[in-house]
């Protein structure tokens, strides 16, 4: 089914649609004024013709002059072009001026309407019909714009003859009112494919940008590649000659002041060795597509070697570390999760307070495990929250703290590859909380990710009611995604992507069913899944798409996905 602009989404489609409109009027306003004027001259010249002299030269000044009202207002008074923000203000603009045009023309045609003269009248009101012929062409665009030159034009015009003429003039009134209603149904449907026919020029026009933005960014990516491996062999040497040199001179000084100097000499060549090695395992991340190795992680256990391994230190720093386990197991990648803890916990211990107290613990509901570090130190102010999780960004407070700005960014990379999330909590002066949310599953079965890339289209809602995020869901698993709200929208972006979907993912769309070509069309290219209840399964649907139960988890939601592939 086509998508109507009046079904579009308020905050987005639409506004595009009465942005484009604006902008295509602004722009046709020169060819609209020649196409106009070659009339007012046609009739300029009947009049003339028929002796009325006078007559010829006020309607060419009063129409010319409106058709130069025109030009100024679109050409003269909008040179700049239309902002975003005023688009409504042009287009009331717009609506005025053709308003008052109408009214002249209606006016004129009046003026020369007489009982008398029915041959003359007649070509009058022939003459004004003609000036809407326009909108009910294809093309046409703005609907309130044409609706706003008919009703004045012809409306009055046809209401004077039937109230003040009679006989053949009062049956042509009717006839200009009988128009005036052909004139709108038929202006809606022109106007309707013309909506149509600019959503789907926008969503092309999407579509081109989100390609050309996924190349810049591969573009991006193989510099960043080079210019990180470029580094990473360039400085290995040069850190290792230091390594030596500084043992070197250790080995020759005896006082302490030097011994003391030394040691600092050596954490900053160790913070240096530090950057290097976590620039390169960040790039890492980007190349190389992680195969998750999913095992039943027991978290008690996994609890009792972190805090066998930072106990140590908790004890340098005079640290009381509390250890909270309301939660067994789950199957996840092992490494990856002790990765992400472990960074944590060396966060919570690096900007808390000396002689303070750091928590981590555990928590489970139905589907979720978190896996959270806690810790009383100074707090992160809301408006800085977010940043903290952007490469090589480190908050103003911490610049005296050895560090990367790159752990953060690297966990929550960590995490989405782990179907998770790793969300952040924080109030200045009450400390700084980081939880791990994982998707629990069956700890008797090890599920395997799915590994080969593959491209799924998702028609319907982009948010699922209980995993989240589609896109976010997906690109945890490498595979591509794209997003349409409507069969229609999906088809135009098929078409603008070229590219061929391995499965299409139905989340409560808002579907004609009766409209089943371009169903048909889309579910020859690949298997349909339709997900949830309360979908409308009708028509051709119900023998094109597979339902699902709606997937509680990402284990479930993963076996469901795995079978339809795999037949």
């Amino acid at each position: 089914m086509t998508q109507s602009p009046e079904t579009t989404s308020q905050k987005t489609t639409a506004e595009d649609v009465l942005a484009e409109e604006a902008r295509l009027l602004r722009e046709r306003a020169v060819g609209s004024a020649r196409s106009l004027m070659t009339v007012i001259l046609l009739i300029t010249g009947v009049l003339l013709v028929l002796g009325l002299l006078r007559t010829a030269g006020l309607w060419f000044f009063l129409t010319s002059f409106m058709v130069l009202v025109t030009l100024v207002y679109a050409q003269v008074l909008w040179k700049d072009g239309i902002a975003r923000e005023r688009v409504q203000t042009y287009l009331h603009g717009h609506i005025v001026i053709t308003a008052i045009t109408g009214l002249l023309w209606a006016a004129f045609a009046i003026s020369v309407a007489d009982q008398e003269h029915e041959v003359l009248t007649l070509v009058a009101g022939l003459f004004l019909s003609s000036l809407t012929t326009g909108g009910v062409m294809a093309g046409t665009i703005y609907r309130p714009g044409y609706l706003a030159l008919a009703a004045s034009s012809l409306v009055p015009f046809a209401l004077f003859l039937i109230v003040e003429m009679h006989g053949l003039l009062q049956i042509f009134g009717a006839f200009c009112l009988l128009y005036f209603g052909f004139c709108v149904t038929t202006n809606k449907q022109a106007s309707q494919k013309s909506r149509e026919a600019i959503v789907a020029n926008l969503e092309h026009q999407a579509a081109e940008k989100e390609i050309a933005k996924h190349e810049e960014n591969q573009r991006i990516q193989e510099e960043k590649s080079r210019f990180v491996a470029a580094i990473s062999h360039d400085m290995s040497q040069p850190m290792m000659a230091q390594r030596n040199l500084i043992e070197a001179l250790e080995a020759k000084v005896d006082t302490a002041d030097q011994l003391e100097l030394i040691k600092q000499i050596r954490k900053t060549q160790s913070s240096q060795e530090k950057f290097l090695s976590e620039l390169a395992r960040s790039n890492q991340l980007d190349e190389v597509i992680h195969t998750l190795r999913i095992s039943d992680v027991s978290i008690p256990v996994l609890f009792d070697q972190l805090r066998a391994e930072f106990t140590p230190q908790c004890h340098d720093l005079n640290v009381v570390l509390h250890v909270t386990c309301r939660g067994e197991h789950v199957s996840t990648d092992p490494h990856y999760v002790e990765r992400i803890l472990r960074n944590l916990l060396s966060n919570a211990l690096k900007y808390g307070r000396v002689g303070g107290h750091v928590w981590i613990a555990a928590t489970q509901d139905q589907d979720t495990v978190s896996l959270s570090v806690r810790d009383n130190g100074p707090g992160i102010d809301q408006s800085a929250q977010d940043q903290v999780f952007t490469e090589f960004v480190r908050l103003p407070r911490d610049e005296a703290l050895p560090g990367t700005g790159l752990g953060l960014s690297i966990c929550r990379r960590l995490a989405d590859q782990l179907g998770g999330q790793l969300s952040i909590k924080s109030e200045l002066g009450q400390g700084t909380e980081l939880t791990l949310h994982l998707p629990k599953s069956d700890p008797h079965h090890q599920v395997q990710p799915l590994a080969d890339r593959k491209f799924v289209l998702c028609v319907g809602q982009k948010t699922s009611e209980t995993l989240g995020d589609w896109e976010a869901l997906f690109s945890s698993w490498f595979w591509e995604f794209a997003h349409g709200e409507t069969f229609s929208d999906a088809k135009i972006l098929l078409e603008a992507l070229r590219l061929e979907p391995d499965v299409i993912l139905l989340d409560r769309p808002d579907l004609d069913v009766s409209d089943s070509a371009e169903i048909a069309c889309l579910a020859e290219k690949a298997p349909m899944i339709l997900v949830g209840q309360g979908t409308d399964m009708d028509g051709r649907l119900a023998e094109l798409a597979i339902p699902i139960e709606t997937p509680k988890n990402q284990t479930g939601f993963q076996k469901s996905l795995q079978s339809v592939l795999s037949d």
